[in-house]
């Protein structure tokens, strides 16, 4: 069951002004800590929390969160130990600054316990609120998240110290009974908000977001005025199935109507449940789930530098845009824009996204070091698969470039292609489908579901066998390529400056280079073991990335496999059944 209450409804008086819930054209910074750990019960059951002595860690992330001054810090559930939580507290000087905000998924607490919490630092210059009516239950302990802020009741500023508790327990697989069976659930959700007009801020803790679209039905949208309203929802998480279909639900229904963002933080990826690995799919899927239309795609330079620091793009519609963070890193330090922009004009109310300052692993377990990069394990997935390619195995060429490369080789295109097809919005290896969120990119390799890692097998396979085995055999070029027979070519996109302007003035839509590294006018594709017709389609879906007048469609050639052996649909030797004219490259009949 979950009660939605205002923060002014359960602490009258109140005054706040928390700069993550401005709706202003500056930028609010964020501290998220994706908690390694092992999740476990303790011997008498009345702890579900960190296996091993986690203080040093978190007292690390919480220093760094006031050193950078920052607007918001989160934690994930289950994570933070109530020692560091009590240290904050003891000391003023560690409290967060007035006008930022900590929301700390905690380790659990009994009746007891957070009663004699309660009663010991309930004072003069503090607040500490939860829902008492449920003090009183058979279970052993709540899920808690602890909001941490400064705020002026009646006058007086205080530490306002608000705990929510989890209201529905986690699935009962991979140790969600340990959960089930002990919990002491709670009612109520809070929204936090500085007035009538700010950003909306409430939190749902891991599978609550899974009954959240039922729980928000018509009376309380119209309650809340949640259709208009900008809401900023937190949701962190112990999650060993991230893109369960209750979850993906769920964020669909976020993007449902406009001005709603999601901020999703699991546990990191080497952390485990008891003897098992917490993760799936490899991946936590911590990130950024956001609303805007005025995401900038010909910006390469932000997509390029937050790939680096461990944040990847990915496209769902024209106004969701979603950006998974590393699933390795214990914490990322990020600056974004407001939910909603009200204030100056609507130039300066452009939102583009948000972006990686800083990227931190956890060393000697109590110390968060700075990273110059993150690695995104591309390569080493090149490696393991035998693929030799010069221009993917390089590590500084660019991602957007090697996508566009593997999905041009592969003829892997959104239907119908247009010349405008490279644009990370318009590319297929970027797009990820709302009702399976499966990634399709070659440049971020974490995810093990068995679609994604087909789709990297697929572009390698490809790769692979171009560079291996047509490429170097010049005897069997068709008549179109006849001029390649006399030097080498590869795959890949010129690198040199002038190539670099070349090839993205001709629209990434050739795929060879020569051994210089100058652009070559042609286009291979390989599709491995398909039909005439998939054969046919590709090479129809290649000629409309050319323009009306560019005869270079004449160069594009198609390899495919029927049976063992390798097939050519070419310019001179198109497929029976389409005829092209040559004066039109988009006339054709099939």
């Amino acid at each position: 069951m979950m009660i939605f209450k205002t923060l002014d409804e359960i602490l009258p008086g109140i005054e706040i002004n928390l700069r993550v819930l401005s709706r202003g054209t500056g930028r609010y910074r964020m501290l998220l800590y994706q908690h390694e750990g092992t999740l476990c019960l303790s011997e008498n059951e009345t702890k579900l929390g960190n296996l091993t002595d986690t203080t040093a860690a978190f007292r690390s992330f919480l220093r760094l969160a006031k050193e950078k001054n920052v607007d918001l810090a989160i934690t994930p559930e289950y994570s933070c130990p109530w020692s560091n939580i009590q240290e904050i507290i003891e000391a003023p000087d560690s409290w967060p600054a007035d006008g930022k905000i900590w929301a700390l998924g905690s380790e659990s607490i009994t009746p007891q316990q957070l009663i004699d919490f309660k009663r010991k630092f309930n004072d003069s210059d503090k607040i500490i609120y939860f829902d008492e009516t449920r003090l009183n239950q058979n279970e052993l302990f709540f899920d808690p998240l602890m909001y941490i802020f400064q705020g002026r009741v009646n006058g007086s500023q205080k530490l306002i110290i608000l705990v929510q508790f989890k209201t529905l327990h986690m699935g009962v697989r991979s140790g969600g009974e340990l959960e089930r069976d002990r919990i002491i659930l709670g009612q109520e959700i809070y929204i936090i908000r500085n007035n009538n007009n700010s950003i909306n801020l409430l939190t749902l803790i891991c599978s609550e977001a899974m009954n959240f679209p039922n729980a928000m039905n018509q009376q309380e949208k119209a309650k809340y005025n949640w259709n208009d309203h900008p809401f900023l929802v937190l949701n962190p998480q112990l999650n060993p199935d991230p893109i369960h279909p209750d979850f993906i639900n769920f964020r669909r229904f976020m993007f449902e109507q406009e001005r709603k963002e999601v901020i999703s933080l699991n546990w990191n990826a080497n952390s485990k449940i008891g003897k098992k690995e917490l993760l799936q799919n490899g991946s936590s899927r911590s990130g950024i789930y956001l609303n805007s239309s005025d995401i900038q795609f010909e910006n390469q330079v932000q997509i390029n530098n937050n790939h680096k620091l461990g944040m990847y793009y990915f496209y769902a519609s024209r106004n969701n845009h979603v950006f998974i963070l590393n699933s390795k890193p214990h914490a990322y330090l990020l600056e974004n824009l407001s939910v909603s922009i009200t204030e100056g004009t609507p130039s300066q109310r452009l939102r583009n996204g948000p972006e990686v300052k800083e990227v931190y692993l956890l060393q000697d377990g109590s110390n968060l070091a700075t990273m110059p990069t993150i690695s995104d394990c591309h390569l080493e997935c090149l490696e393991e698969l035998g693929c030799e390619n010069e221009f993917l195995n390089s590590q500084t060429n660019c991602i957007l470039e090697k996508e566009r490369l593997v999905c041009l080789t592969t003829g892997t295109f959104l239907s119908p292609p247009t010349t405008t097809w490279s644009s990370p919005e318009k590319l297929f290896s970027f797009r990820l489908k709302d009702n399976t969120e499966i990634i399709k990119r070659l440049t971020f390799a974490e995810d093990k579901d068995n679609e994604s890692v087909q789709q990297r097998h697929q572009y390698i396979e490809a790769i692979n066998v171009l560079d291996k085995e047509i490429l170097p055999n010049k005897e069997k070029y068709p008549k179109s390529l006849a001029d390649l027979k006399s030097f080498p070519v590869f795959l890949g996109y010129p690198q040199d400056a002038t190539g670099k302007k070349e090839i993205q003035r001709e629209l990434y839509r050739y795929n060879l280079v020569t051994e210089e590294g100058k652009m070559v006018n042609a286009t291979v594709c390989y599709l491995g073991l398909t039909s005439l017709r998939n054969a046919t389609d590709t090479y129809i879906a290649l000629r409309k990335l050319f323009d009306r007048g560019n005869m270079n469609w004449q160069r594009i050639v198609v390899y495919y496999k029927k049976g063992l052996e390798t097939k050519i649909i070419s310019h001179e030797n198109p497929a029976s059944y389409v005829n092209v004219e040559e004066k039109d490259p988009s006339s054709f009949l099939s």
